[in-house]
């Protein structure tokens, strides 16, 4: 009998979690990252990502009927600026596992999280916040998802890398963040048949989302550089 089951935000649960690591390293502004990701943004003439017409559902009609609360709004995320307040909401981050916001809105909203600030100026997302380690691994911000949907292992790889460095980075006593923050509005879980690549993915970075806005939303870089080293002591 397939039961359901709430998405952990990495399936490798026996490897080590870790937080952002703290380390000094080079800057560098960067260029949008992805071509086919850059014309989708493009093509908002308002550097926003909010009017966009939410995609038809297709998940399980069991998925949609459960939820108590309303999808049917567009996907709320802006490019420019810090993550918003509303943008971290529940109602808006379901959004993400019910597919009603595509994959580069979902990507943005990561890159906000993890310190990523998009220029206008000079149509380049900037790393000047981005946690030490994560940015000498990734200068540029990387997709999550799979914007491009091709899952052949050279263009997949990169993705799967990202979302795994991704997991590991929300403690382990965070990891069942999607069952204590949206079971109360229906969300249910999914059956090991309705599972895909970019659900699983989508369920990762809500995950990780959900653990942003409970313990490092709001707090500056220079605040987890102190938490970190009073731990450390």
């Amino acid at each position: 009998m397939k039961c359901k089951l709430f998405l952990l935000l990495s399936f490798s649960l026996h490897q080590k979690s870790s937080s952002f690591l703290i380390n000094k390293a080079p800057y560098s502004a960067t260029k949008y990252p992805n071509k086919t990701l850059k014309n989708e943004l493009d093509s908002n003439n308002e550097n926003t990502l909010t009017k966009k017409e939410p995609r038809p559902i297709t998940l399980p009609p069991r998925f949609v009927e459960n939820l108590t609360i309303s999808i049917d709004t567009p996907f709320e995320v802006t490019r420019e600026g810090p993550p918003l307040k509303e943008e971290l909401a529940n109602d808006n981050l379901l959004k993400i596992l019910a597919e009603v916001s595509n994959e580069e809105d979902a990507n943005v909203l990561v890159w906000k999280c993890l310190g990523y600030r998009y220029d206008s100026q000079t149509d380049s997302w900037t790393a000047d916040e981005v946690f030490p380690k994560w940015r000498e691994k990734y200068p540029s911000p990387p997709d999550f998802i799979g914007v491009t949907k091709v899952h052949e292992r050279e263009v997949d790889e990169p993705v799967k890398l990202a979302i795994q460095a991704l997991s590991r980075s929300v403690p382990m006593e965070y990891k069942q963040s999607l069952k204590e923050h949206l079971l109360w509005y229906g969300f249910s879980g999914f059956k090991l048949d309705e599972l895909t690549p970019n659900r699983t993915r989508r369920a990762q970075v809500t995950n990780f989302l959900l653990y942003y806005r409970e313990v490092l939303f709001g707090v500056s870089l220079e605040e987890l550089i102190e938490r970190r080293k009073n731990k450390a002591n």
